[in-house]
Parts: C-alpha cells; structure tokens; sequence
C-alpha cells in the first residue's frame, strides 16, 4: 500500500508539474509532446542515476538545472516546451526551415540550450548521445523522430546562417 501510495503521489506530482509548465501557453500544446513530457517527467529520477554514470558531475548538474530555484527551473521548463510547441506546429504547417519566423525559433532554443549548457558542455553531450543513441534513458523522447529531424535541419540552418 505504501508503494501504491508513493506511485500515485509521483503521478499527481508529475500532472501538477505539467500543468504548471503548459498553464500559460497561447497554442495548444501537442498531444505528443504533453505525453512525451509526462514520460521524461516519471523518469526522470531513473534518468538522473543512470547519467550518473555516464557524465561529468558539472554536466549531470547543469541537465538537471541544479543550483537553480523551483521558479528558474519552472521558467526554463515552460520556455523549452513553448519552444518545442512552435516548431512542432511550423512542422505540422509545413513551413521551410529557412524561413524567418521557424529560424528566429531555432535561434531562441538555441540561447536557451546555451544559457543552461553553456558552450564547454556541447562537446561531452554531442558525444554522450552519439555513443547511446536510442538504448540509454538518456534518450527519452519527447518529439516525434520527425520533429526531431526537422528541428535538427533548422539548427542546422541557423549554425550555418552563423546567427
């Protein structure tokens, strides 16, 4: 019962959690990427001990926004999945990577992944993803292997239009 009791709390604390993150989106917010999010969320105690193991203690930190108040942690959160909500709607739309108002998107999920990772970590988590791919929890998705792939493409872009 005890158990139960800690699986229902971690379910309602994870709904509460999602609520907060999306509660003031102006979009409605993909159904593949609120299911993804819960997923990550549920996880992410399992995905914390297994990257452990697998990176430097400043990375694990800087993933897991350590050192950060619930309210920095709450706002990075809601940024990233609006970020995310846009591109998978400019996805569904159909629009070119290279169109202005999807690369100003790719643009700002960019400053926010620099702000959190800062440049000296992309090296050792380019490479940290690359050496698991799909096997490890590190890899828990949250956009569709499509939406990946389009959101790869625009980064692209914008590392290459050097912005």
């Amino acid at each position: 019962m005890e158990q139960k009791r800690e699986h229902l709390d971690q379910v309602i604390g994870t709904i509460e959690r999602v609520q907060a993150i999306i509660q003031e989106q102006e979009n409605q917010t993909d159904s593949d990427l609120l299911l993804g999010l819960i997923h990550a969320l549920q996880r992410e105690e399992d995905q914390k001990q297994w990257m452990a193991n697998h990176m430097s203690k400043e990375l694990l930190d800087r993933i897991f926004l350590e050192g950060k108040t619930a309210e920095e942690k709450l706002e990075l959160e809601k940024k990233i999945t609006a970020i995310f909500s846009d591109i998978i709607r400019f996805y569904h739309e159909r629009k070119p990577v290279d169109e202005l108002a999807v690369q100003e998107k790719g643009l700002e999920l960019m400053n926010v992944l620099t702000e959190v990772f800062e440049l000296e970590y992309f090296d050792e988590l380019e490479e940290i993803s690359e050496g698991f791919g799909d096997k490890s929890l590190l890899h828990t998705k949250v956009l569709t292997n499509e939406v990946e792939a389009y959101l790869t493409d625009i980064l692209s872009k914008v590392r290459e239009e050097g912005r």
